[in-house]
């Protein structure tokens, strides 16, 4: 009896340390993972949040159409004195679908702005899809639906589709992109022209008469890189042509020559740069005057000095190719000596620095 009871008391004594041990391991247990939780995200505060991670407008559809940007991220390109975020948008869907609307967000200060809706018949235009039907397992893709902006800056956008079933079952698709304030060649940079200098000489037919003025920049960027010029943008201010003769100005600007009060800007913009030599170079491109556009080349001489470069050239520009026949001998006989010649030099130095 005497050791049956000992027996007893010592198994009651076990299980009860064993009891306390797994209270110990159990709240300690507890205690681990209070502390996980007090350290961890507050996942409720993006539901109490104004804007959550998607736009209110697309929350509860579900996503079944497969969107995508390409390339992204997208880099910037610089075309005439834009910045231009090209990219391709592209959808797919499993199922027959149709297009209800369409559309994109930008993301701000305050969340998710929407910018833009459009219909199904915009999106047949943009995509090529014939009333917006999207067909099982085709893509469809829209190749200019870029963001431009005068500044070099990034931003994020999200573009929105949405679809019915056959049914009449909503679904939704997006595809984020993100836009970066970097041209696409990361080694270019957009350099500002620090002077400049632009004179322009214009010709008599008969004699050794010319007559010659200035003229100013409105804007000019260019993108370099390392020391070698890349391209170019030159728009030029023709309300700031001059003189000595004000009626010689007057009559420049007016309609027989430039209409400076229907077309104030006249732009060149390179499509290539070649370098003939270590400080030569040929630049072609664009010159739109008038709201003509034609093609020129213009030889160029670039010094490099230090963290400063210097950029020379002279063009003759023939000034009928734009619509300008004031006086021509080309389009009129019997002139005289007041017959202009068709060609006038524009003489230019530019400085900027590296």
């Amino acid at each position: 009896m005497k050791h049956t009871i000992i027996g007893y008391l010592s198994l009651v004594l076990l299980l009860t340390a064993c009891h306390q041990k797994e209270n110990t391991q159990l709240q300690n247990s507890n205690t681990q993972q209070e502390n996980l939780v007090s350290f961890g995200p507050d996942f409720t505060g993006g539901a109490r949040a104004a804007n959550r991670l998607f736009p209110d407008k697309l929350r509860n559809l579900p996503n079944e159409i497969n969107a995508t940007h390409y390339p992204n991220p997208c880099y910037a390109v610089l075309e005439d004195s834009m910045y231009i975020w090209k990219h391709d948008i592209s959808i797919q869907v499993n199922e027959d679908l149709q297009i209800v609307e369409y559309g994109s967000f930008v993301y701000t200060d305050e969340g998710w702005y929407l910018r833009i809706t459009m219909n199904a018949q915009d999106f047949e235009a943009s995509y090529n899809c014939k009333g917006g039907l999207l067909k099982k397992g085709i893509v469809y893709t829209d190749h200019e639906s870029w963001r431009r902006d005068k500044t070099l800056r990034g931003g994020d956008a999200l573009w929105y589709f949405i679809a019915k079933d056959k049914n009449g079952r909503l679904v939704k698709g997006m595809a984020p992109i993100e836009t970066e304030g970097k041209l696409v060649n990361s080694t270019v940079k957009t350099i500002k022209i620090s002077r400049s200098d632009i004179s322009w000489t214009g010709y008599g037919e008969i004699g050794n008469y010319s007559l010659t003025g200035n003229i100013k920049l409105k804007n000019a960027e260019l993108s370099s890189s390392g020391d070698t010029l890349t391209k170019a943008l030159v728009m030029f201010d023709m309300n700031s042509i001059t003189h000595e003769e004000q009626n010689l100005v007057d009559h420049l600007k007016g309609e027989d020559f430039f209409e400076v009060s229907k077309y104030p800007t006249a732009v060149f913009e390179t499509q290539s740069i070649a370098y003939t030599g270590q400080a030569t170079a040929v630049a072609k491109g664009i010159l739109k005057i008038k709201g003509v556009s034609k093609p020129i080349s213009i030889p160029l001489e670039i010094t490099t000095k230090g963290k400063e470069q210097t950029i020379h050239g002279k063009i003759a520009v023939d000034r009928t190719r734009f619509g300008i026949k004031y006086n021509s001998k080309s389009f009129f006989g019997n002139l005289g000596d007041q017959a202009i010649k068709n060609n006038f030099d524009l003489d230019f130095t530019m400085q900027i620095i590296l």
